[in-house]
C-alpha cells in the first residue's frame, strides 16, 4: 500500500476563480490560499467538483495545480483530481502532479464510463495509479455525480484482489453502511476522508479523522468545533453545530447547490472568485441579495465572523 497522507482535520474542495467571461483567473489564489492556511485549513483538493474540473480543459487544469502547489508545505497538503473521460489525459494529469511535487492525486469514475465490465474499470484506476507511481492515490467515490454502476464494495475488493496500490477514499455518500464496509475491508490500511460535510459527525462516529469539502472554504470555523466538541464527548454542541451546517447546505440546494451557491457565498465575503461555469447561470443581484437574507435569518455571518 502507498503511504497515506493521515491529515487529522478539514481540506478545501476548492473553487476555480473565473473572470466574468468565464476565463480562468489565477489572481485572486494567492489571497485565497494565505486565508485557508491562515484558518488551519489542512490542504486542498483541487480541479474536482466544486472546483468544477470537468468543465476545464487540460491547460487550465494544468496551470491552476502549479498555482495551488506554490503553498504546499508540510501543514498544507496538495491534492489534484485527476479525473477525466479520457483515460491517457488523466494519465497525463496524474504524471504533472507527480512532477510538480503535489501531495496526492485522486479520481472518480469517468463521467461517460459504460462498459459492463468491472475489469476495465479496475484497468483505469490501475493506468491513473501508476501514472504518479510516488504520490498516494485516492478513489474519488461520488456514487451521485458518477452513476458508476457498481458498489464501493465491489471495485475495493477488485482492487485488493489486483493488487491496485491506493491509499484512500475521498467517501462523498450517505451510505454509512458502506462506509462501514469499507472500514472493515481495509482496517487501518487506508486512509478515509468524509466527503458530504452536513454529516462529518457521522463521519467522526465510524473513526474518521478527516474530511474534504466545499463548505470548508467559508465555514472551517462550525467543523473545527464540531471535531472538537466530539472528541470532548460533547455530542449535544456537536449536532448543534453540525443542524446548523444543514441549515447552510439547505440554502445553498435552494440556490443551485453548493458550487454554483457556495462560489456566490465566497463573493459575498469578497474573495471574488467569480462565476460559475456553463451551464451554470450566473448570480443576478436580486438572488445573490435573496441569497444573503436567508443566510442572515440563520445567523450565518455571525457565526463565521466570530473566528474568522
Amino acid at each position: 500500500m502507498k503511504n497515506f497522507l493521515k491529515i487529522n482535520g478539514l481540506v478545501a474542495a476548492t473553487f476555480c476563480p473565473m473572470n466574468d467571461d468565464f476565463s480562468l483567473n489565477l489572481e485572486p489564489i494567492n489571497n485565497y490560499a494565505l486565508r485557508l492556511i491562515s484558518i488551519g485549513i489542512k490542504g486542498v483538493y483541487i480541479n474536482g467538483t466544486t472546483g468544477e474540473g470537468l468543465n476545464l480543459n487540460f491547460d487550465e487544469r494544468i496551470r491552476l495545480a502549479e498555482e495551488w502547489i506554490k503553498y504546499k508545505s508540510e501543514n498544507f497538503k496538495i491534492l489534484i483530481n485527476v479525473t477525466s473521460d479520457s483515460i491517457e489525459i488523466s494519465s497525463k494529469l496524474g504524471s504533472h502532479a507527480q512532477l510538480i511535487g503535489a501531495d496526492a492525486i485522486s479520481a472518480t469514475t469517468p463521467l461517460s464510463y459504460s462498459s459492463n465490465s468491472l475489469e476495465t474499470l479496475i484497468h483505469y484506476f490501475k493506468k491513473i495509479s501508476l501514472s504518479a507511481n510516488d504520490l498516494p492515490f485516492y478513489f474519488y467515490h461520488i456514487p451521485s455525480v458518477s452513476k458508476c454502476p457498481y458498489s464501493i464494495i465491489d471495485i475495493l475488493k477488485e482492487f485488493k484482489s489486483k493488487k491496485i496500490d491506493f491509499a484512500g477514499i475521498k467517501y462523498t455518500s450517505n451510505d454509512l453502511m458502506q462506509l462501514q464496509q469499507c472500514i472493515d475491508l481495509y482496517g487501518g490500511e487506508i486512509e478515509i476522508f468524509n466527503g458530504f460535510d452536513e454529516i462529518l459527525l457521522s463521519g467522526l462516529v465510524f473513526g474518521l479523522k478527516s474530511g474534504i469539502g466545499s463548505t470548508y472554504n467559508y465555514m472551517s470555523c462550525v467543523y473545527d468545533k464540531i471535531i472538537s466538541q466530539f472528541n470532548a464527548s460533547n455530542l449535544k454542541s456537536a449536532r448543534r453545530n453540525q443542524i446548523f451546517s444543514v441549515k447552510v447546505v439547505e440554502i445553498l440546494l435552494k440556490h443551485g447547490g453548493a458550487i454554483r451557491a457556495g462560489k456566490e457565498i465566497m463573493n459575498l465575503l469578497d474573495f471574488n472568485l467569480g462565476p460559475t461555469r456553463f451551464p451554470s447561470d450566473k448570480f443576478q443581484y436580486e438572488e445573490s441579495t435573496q441569497l444573503k437574507h436567508e443566510l442572515n435569518q440563520i445567523g450565518f455571518f455571525d457565526e463565521i465572523l466570530i473566528k474568522h
